[in-house]
């Protein structure tokens, strides 16, 4: 029974992976905030004391990194925000 779901879980989460196209300057934050944040969680949750906060700060530290990557584009630069495929068709009418 464990075998079954740890298989379907890595399909879903696999398949999920290969879905997820960002394509603009916040790739690179999205997929380390992807992978940290998830485990970081998880582990907090098997853990006790001051470990478990600090690891739920990291999840948090993650996400607001994220978020902050995002607001300084969206002031200094939106355009990156946009992806390279919306760019590229968009490009003759700039």
């Amino acid at each position: 029974m464990g075998k079954e779901i740890a298989d379907s879980a890595q399909k879903y989460g696999s398949s999920a992976i290969r879905h997820i196209r960002i394509r603009n300057v916040l790739n690179g934050p999205v997929l380390v905030s992807m992978i940290v944040c998830p485990i970081s969680i998880i582990a907090a949750c098997l853990v006790e004391g001051p470990l478990a906060y600090c690891l739920f700060g990291l999840a948090a530290a993650c996400a607001l990194g994220v978020f902050a990557c995002w607001l300084f584009f969206a002031i200094k630069d939106p355009k990156r925000l946009q992806t390279e495929d919306h760019r590229i068709r968009n490009a003759s009418g700039d």
